[in-house]
């Protein structure tokens, strides 16, 4: 029992959950905790389940699966996270009192932790810092939760926020003037006994004004709704989405980040914004005007620091494991577990394979970057596709008026006059047509391509040739980025340049070439990170055997007499 609560205890310290308390009193809440075993495929949290317990993982991996429901149509499941050891889960339903949401299943044989619901209200009683830090995240996962984000795999949220308010209201000002100014002046339009034409043309801008008023306040409503700060116990992102136009997650893993600098204005002190900002290796993420700006630093902080406690018990363990596996002995907390099994309501049949749906392909069509499954596709600005295709949509625009004006109204019959002109027409206009969706595919279809490992470059005509170029990313020698000309530095767009050995990969025209060019630095520092993970992982094997072999010839010294001591 003794070393199962000391194996317990070990766990709880590595997490930022339990910052703060001292040795003492995190062997007393690991002394409230009930290791059971759960085999693969179990589950421990079913949909609708009554809060009764708080769990967290010891050992292997869960998986956690949201519910959507919307109206008229069957309930959908989609994979959320997946939680590794140190994780916890199923303080939502505690702290609000209410069933879970979630259906939580083991993806391997594991231990979890659990806690009664008595017993968890007495700790957060006791302990008011680890229930601040439960309730901020169990608030930053429902809202994670309502935006099914897909790259959460492997990793714990521990804070999702957006902008402050106050600025939401700032940028609702204009719109909600605009359509107070417009009522007057349609209510007077209406007034008028013999309205003239400039009369009628006031009361059409008046109606496009109202019109124009309510579309801004919702796309205002919509892009401050789109972007979100994150905190995992991996890694820090800022989220900034554009309907359609524009989609970009600005990242640093714990590992990379040297300080977290946190700036305010007096205004913001009383309303309770700020600007974050982290600096890196690379470069810096800026959080600007997010609410509790002082809270985000301090969990960015106290994040690191636990990361870094943790990697150096977290080595030793490792080779402590290696051994023990290598000599044969077993986990500590492998005997006298009990085994849990939870039967849940019968469920559907899932799919948890993410396919595009028609609006996301609709948002597609004019995306300067995307991101999905780690891959990061750019696109050229959309000034350059106006320079491809001004000229056909002129001649559309001029084509339409001259048909208005030519055309009579209604073809008399008399002659095939107005029968071969609209015939005409119509072969112009869709001629027309032709050369916008040319110049539309040609520039959709040169692309930039930001994987894991390497950098593409592709330039496609339609229908004619295809030019496709890549490069490693451990290779990339030298990455500079400019904006050549007062239209590029207005409209931020520009080429970055990409050096490897002696050739070049270019990025031309891309949008926002400063975010470009980080996201190039941040792959390339993160596939550094892996390999050199992998290298410590193998120098640890290869230690290990060094020791096996060391232990088995001093054994068969011993049996033969031979004395250990070398000459």
């Amino acid at each position: 029992m003794s070393d199962q609560l000391t194996e317990i205890s070990a766990v709880l310290l590595k997490e930022y959950l339990f910052q703060g308390l001292d040795v003492v009193q995190i062997r007393e809440v690991a002394s409230q905790f009930r290791p059971v075993r759960y085999q693969a495929d179990q589950t421990v949290i079913y949909e609708d389940m009554p809060p009764r317990k708080f769990f967290i993982v010891y050992k292997g991996t869960v998986k956690v699966t949201a519910v959507i429901k919307k109206p008229f149509q069957p309930s959908q499941k989609l994979k959320l996270y997946t939680y590794g050891s140190g994780n916890f889960f199923g303080e939502e339903a505690l702290l609000n009192d209410q069933n879970n949401k979630d259906i939580v299943k083991t993806m391997e044989d594991s231990v979890i932790l659990s806690m009664e619901r008595e017993t968890f209200e007495s700790m957060l009683e006791k302990y008011p810092d680890v229930e601040k830090k439960l309730r901020a995240t169990s608030d930053s996962r429902r809202l994670a939760r309502s935006k099914h984000y897909s790259w959460f795999d492997g990793e714990a949220l521990h804070l999702m926020g957006r902008k402050h308010w106050f600025f939401l209201i700032r940028s609702l000002i204009l719109p909600i003037f605009l359509f107070i100014f417009s009522i007057p002046a349609i209510l007077y339009t209406f007034t008028q006994l013999d309205p003239s034409a400039v009369s009628s043309l006031f009361q059409i801008g008046s109606i496009l004004l109202m019109i124009g008023a309510v579309a801004l306040a919702i796309w205002n409503w919509v892009d401050w709704g789109n972007d979100y700060y994150i905190v995992t116990t991996q890694r820090v992102i800022w989220v900034e989405k554009v309907v359609a136009l524009y989609d970009n997650r600005n990242e640093a893993p714990l590992y990379t980040i040297l300080k977290v600098d946190v700036a305010t204005s007096q205004l913001g002190r009383i309303l309770g914004y700020g600007n974050v900002t982290t600096r890196t290796y690379t470069g810096t993420i800026n959080m600007d005007k997010v609410a509790k700006a002082a809270e985000l630093a301090a969990t960015i902080e106290g994040l690191i620091k636990r990361m870094l406690q943790r990697a150096k018990v977290d080595e030793i363990s490792q080779i402590q494991g290696d051994v023990q596996k290598a000599i044969g002995r077993e986990d500590p907390l492998s005997e006298d577990l009990e085994e849990l099994v939870v039967k849940s309501p019968a469920e559907a049949k899932t799919t948890e394979e993410k396919r595009l749906t028609l609006s996301e392909r609709m948002q597609d069509i004019l995306m300067v970057r995307s991101e999905r499954d780690g891959v990061i596709t750019y696109r050229k600005h959309w000034y350059l596709l106006f320079q491809k295709s001004w000229l056909p949509l002129l001649l559309m625009v001029i084509f339409i008026f001259a048909l208005y004006f030519i055309v009579p109204v209604t073809i008399t019959g008399s002659t095939g006059v107005n029968g071969w002109v609209i015939f005409f027409g119509v072969l112009v206009f869709m001629g027309l047509i032709a050369w916008l969706l040319y110049s539309y595919i040609d520039w959709r279809n040169d692309t930039y391509q930001l994987t894991p490992e390497q950098i593409f470059q592709i330039y496609r005509k339609p229908l004619g040739t295809e030019l496709k170029s890549s490069a490693n990313i451990e290779n990339i020698l030298t990455i500079n980025h400019e904006r050549e000309n007062l239209t590029g530095i207005l409209l931020n767009f520009g080429t970055v340049t990409v050096s490897v050995g002696d050739t070049e990969i270019i990025f031309e025209g891309v949008f926002n070439p400063d975010q470009v060019h980080q996201d190039i630095a941040d792959y390339q520092e993160a596939l550094k990170r892996r390999k050199s993970e992998q290298k410590t992982e193998d120098d640890r094997k290869t230690m290990v055997k060094w020791l096996m072999t060391y232990d088995q010839e001093a054994a068969k010294r011993a049996s033969e007499g031979i004395s250990p001591e070398i000459d």
